[in-house]
């Protein structure tokens, strides 16, 4: 890997971890990496400071809501000269607001660097919705009935039970780890150079494409380079239920012998071979309590 491409990749991830320091709720993190200069334009149009005190007076109320979940992120070098470095990017927000509704936003969002001998400063930041007014998908006293945000109510709810009672699967496949938003960013480069921030949680499955693989998320699927065995081996909680598939079992809703849905509707193979230790691996783990039996009833 040659030194352009390292450096590409050190602001990209600078460039999410901005994004993270900043949903997270956590401001103060975000300052040393701030140009004196640095001026942020927002989604909306209260969202504009120049400077890092004008932004953190900016940003105080906000600070103090919950964090978002954040999903669908990926991010690309749009123009590199001298020593400025410009990073595009795009990701969706889905959080609860005091109205009583789930809602989502996608933002697309433009970074400016500029490059110090091996560090790099923030001069600016320009975010925008693709819709600048957020939609809501349900009151919270009746969340949508659509899998996908039944999922994420889960993941968010449910993690604190999960880890409390799970007792690993006695199976050679990776045992079903709790859903947790702590799980290891995967960082994933696709056949467009576009670099994509994921949780493993967020990934639906893989599919086996030569040397390459085909990355399935709710929102998109893209290809990266590497073997299902290399990606197996970095994804607990995915399961080989063929030799062209690595499914993330938590988004597993129903089995029958030999195919499986997941909970987009989407029915992938399982072999022969391997399908006894897909249905023990799954009725074992304590994400599925109770969920394939009502599948199979």
């Amino acid at each position: 890997m040659n030194n352009n491409m390292k450096t590409e990749q050190k602001v990209i991830a600078l460039s999410a971890q901005i994004i993270r320091l900043f949903y997270g709720r956590k401001i103060a993190d975000m300052l040393p990496m701030l140009d004196e200069n640095y001026l942020w334009i927002g989604n909306y149009a209260f969202q504009w400071a120049k400077g890092p005190d004008a932004f953190v007076k900016v940003t105080r109320a906000e600070s103090e809501e919950l964090p978002p979940l954040l999903s669908n992120e990926h991010y690309q070098l749009q123009l590199q000269s001298g020593n400025i470095w410009v990073i595009c990017g795009e990701y969706m927000t889905t959080y609860q607001v005091d109205t009583g509704y789930l809602c989502q936003d996608l933002v697309r969002i433009t970074f400016i660097w500029e490059q110090f001998g091996d560090s790099f400063k923030l001069n600016h930041i320009h975010g925008s919705n693709v819709q600048d007014l957020s939609s809501p998908l349900s009151n919270t006293t009746a969340l949508p009935s659509g899998p996908f945000y039944q999922y994420v109510k889960n993941v968010k709810s449910a993690v604190g039970k999960l880890e409390a009672n799970y007792t690993p699967a006695p199976t050679e496949i990776n045992p079903v780890p709790p859903a947790t938003l702590s799980d290891e960013m995967l960082v994933l480069r696709d056949e467009s150079e576009r670099y994509h921030n994921l949780l493993p949680l967020e990934i639906l499955f893989l599919e086996a494409a030569n040397q390459w693989c085909r990355v399935y998320t709710p929102f998109e699927n893209f290809l990266t380079f590497g073997s299902l065995t290399s990606f197996e081996k970095r994804l607990p909680g995915f399961a080989r239920i063929h030799r062209s598939y690595l499914v993330n079992t938590r988004a597993i809703v129903k089995l029958r012998f030999g195919k499986l849905w997941l909970w987009n509707e989407t029915m992938l193979p399982v072999s022969k071979s391997r399908y006894p230790q897909i249905k023990q691996l799954l009725e074992s783990s304590p994400v599925h309590t109770g969920r394939l039996a009502q599948a199979e009833d």
